[in-house]
């Protein structure tokens, strides 16, 4: 009878350590997930211990937000994935926590072009998961568009001079520099009031991508703002295309240049 006892014992302690175990691998796999909370609606990735011990209900989790430090439930929106802008390029979404720029892909026949490389370990897994050559192009130096660089192999690095200072390697693009693969991709510094030595890159004449230069608060330096004005106004393009903005990430030339226009006074 003690016997008994011992094994039931043991079976009932063995089945607690391993749903114990199952549950903390559930945790680190939702881990990755991208969380959207509802207060300030930016996107973050939840340490594995808010998941494991706080109330969730179906794909929401109650979790304090690191953005706005409420905490409420808060949807799990699954692992980021690729999305898809014309026929070149792919991008993967921006993040919030760890604050972490689009990461752009624009497929060529031999080689694979990445404007900015992002902040977070999902970006760099999708970097290193290309089968092509790299060819790496960085906006410019913050963080969020330059934090994987160090862990990415690439044939080339194109930067502009304060990125190059900042982060110690590059050739620095001084004037316009055109690629062709399959598509045209062409390579320009542009003035910017929101960071000296900023890159965009323009895709077959139809998209432009700028990465932060649409988000240029106050106080700023006006003449810069009307020299990005003129550089962006006389581009041969039919839309640009912004990070951190999901929901209107592709603008048309003509209105992202009125607004910008209205905004700089």
């Amino acid at each position: 009878m003690m016997q008994m006892e011992m094994i039931a014992l043991v079976c009932v302690a063995a089945l607690v350590l391993i749903s114990a175990l199952l549950c903390i691998v559930i945790a680190r796999l939702q881990s990755r997930h991208v969380f959207r909370c509802k207060h300030c609606g930016g996107t973050f990735h939840p340490r594995w211990t808010q998941l494991l011990f706080e109330a969730h209900a179906l794909r929401e989790h109650r979790i304090r937000c690191p953005l706005c430090n409420v905490k409420d439930f808060c949807e799990d929106q699954g692992r980021m994935t690729m999305k898809k802008i014309g026929e070149r390029i792919t991008y993967l979404p921006a993040s919030s926590d760890p604050l972490s720029a689009d990461v752009y892909f624009i497929h060529g026949d031999q080689f694979c072009y990445i404007y900015d490389v992002g902040n977070n370990p999902q970006a760099l897994e999708q970097i290193q998961g290309i089968d092509k050559e790299k060819v790496v192009i960085l906006s410019h130096y913050h963080k969020d568009h330059t934090g994987n660089i160090s862990d990415i192999h690439c044939r080339e690095l194109y930067v502009g001079q304060l990125t190059r200072e900042t982060i110690g390697k590059g050739t620095v693009v001084e004037d316009s520099l055109t690629i062709r693969d399959g598509v045209k991709i062409v390579i320009m510094p542009c003035p910017s009031p929101h960071v000296d030595g900023s890159l965009i890159v323009n895709v077959d004449s139809k998209y432009t991508l700028i990465a932060d230069l649409y988000f240029t608060r106050p106080p700023f330096d006006r003449e810069k703002a009307m020299q990005m004005l003129d550089t962006l106004a006389g581009m041969d393009t039919e839309f640009f295309v912004v990070s951190h903005q999901e929901k209107e990430k592709v603008i048309e030339k003509a209105r992202l240049i009125g607004e910008l226009r209205v905004h700089f006074g």
